[in-house]
C-alpha cells in the first residue's frame, strides 16, 4: 500500500487544512527558502475568515501578503526581512499591528517551549520515503521545534523539496493535515561583490588557517572571504545556514571537514538559502 492510501484521510485540500486555524490562534511559519509558499498564499486569500491570528516566523521569502491584511493577522517577527519590515515598521504608527521579538537564533526553538506555544505550523517537507518519512529539506533549524509542538501540524508535500540527512525527518504520522502541491524552492539572488568586499574578504581570508571551521552567514562580504580561500586545506563548516559560497570549496577538496571536532567528515547546517 503506497503512501497515498495509508493515508488518504489526511489529504486534504490547502483550504480545508487552514480551516483549523482559529481566531487568536498563534501560527509559525517555516523558515526561509522552506516557507510553504501555496499554504501562505491561500491563507491570505481567505484572510477574511480569520481574526487576531498571529504568525510568527523569522526571514520571509515569499510576499507574505498575510502582513498586509492587519485586520485578520497580527504579524510577530523574529527576524525582520524586506518582506516583512514594511509591517513592523507600522507598528510604531498604529499600535498592534506588528511586533518584533528579538532573540538569538540558537534560542528560538526554546521560545515554542516556554514563551511562544506553538497552535499552528504550517512547514513544507520532501515526497516521503517507504516507511513514511519526510524531510524538511533546506530548512530545518527551529521548523522541527515547531512541528513538534504545535498543537495541529500541517504540512506542504512538495516533490522539489530535497531530501536532507540529519536530524530532519517527520513521520506522516506526526503530521495532522497533508495539503500535496510541488512549486519551486524559493531563490534569493547571488550577492554584488564590489571592491569594498573584496579587501575585506582578502583580509578575513588571511586569518584562516589550514583545518579551520568555519561558520558563515550570508552576503557578499561571507562570499567574497570565500573567494579568497581556494588555497586553505581541510577547511570544516558548523553553522547556522549555508549559501552559494561554499559550492566551489567543496568541489575543489577545500572543505573536507577532517580536522573538526565534532561531526567530522560533514558539513553541518540547519538551513540553506541561495540560488
Amino acid at each position: 500500500m503506497n503512501w497515498e492510501n495509508r493515508y488518504s484521510n489526511k489529504i486534504v485540500t490547502a483550504e480545508e487544512a487552514l480551516k483549523n486555524i482559529k481566531d487568536g490562534n498563534r501560527v509559525v511559519v517555516g523558515h526561509a527558502a522552506g516557507e510553504p509558499q501555496y499554504l501562505l498564499n491561500v491563507l491570505a486569500d481567505k484572510a477574511e475568515n480569520y481574526k487576531n491570528v498571529e504568525v510568527v516566523h523569522m526571514v520571509s521569502l515569499t510576499e507574505s501578503r498575510y502582513a498586509e491584511k492587519i485586520e485578520n493577522f497580527h504579524h510577530n517577527a523574529l527576524f525582520i526581512g524586506p518582506k516583512t519590515r514594511e509591517a513592523a515598521n507600522r507598528k510604531f504608527i498604529s499600535k498592534g499591528i506588528a511586533d518584533y521579538t528579538p532573540s538569538f537564533f540558537y534560542e528560538i526553538p526554546k521560545l515554542f517551549d516556554e514563551v511562544l506555544p506553538v497552535d499552528v505550523a504550517l512547514i513544507q517537507v520532501s515526497s516521503p520515503d517507504e516507511h513514511g518519512f519526510v524531510s524538511l529539506g533546506v530548512s530545518v533549524d527551529y521548523t522541527l521545534k515547531a512541528a513538534k509542538r504545535a498543537k495541529i501540524l500541517i504540512a506542504q508535500i512538495n516533490k522539489k523539496m530535497p531530501r536532507t540527512l540529519g536530524d530532519s525527518f517527520l513521520h506522516l504520522d506526526e503530521i495532522d493535515f497533508i495539503v500535496k502541491r510541488d512549486e519551486e524552492i524559493l531563490e534569493i539572488p547571488l550577492p554584488k561583490i564590489g571592491e569594498v568586499e573584496k579587501k575585506i574578504g582578502e583580509y578575513c581570508s588571511s586569518l584562516i588557517n589550514d583545518g579551520d571551521t568555519l561558520q558563515l552567514g550570508i552576503g557578499a562580504i561571507p562570499d567574497a572571504v570565500l573567494t579568497f580561500l581556494e588555497l586553505k586545506k581541510d577547511l570544516g563548516i558548523h553553522s547556522e545556514m549555508i549559501s552559494d559560497g561554499i559550492l566551489e570549496l567543496i568541489k575543489k577538496g577545500v572543505i573536507t571537514n577532517k580536522k573538526k571536532q565534532t561531526f567530522v567528515g560533514k558539513t553541518l547546517v540547519t538551513f540553506i538559502m541561495g540560488s
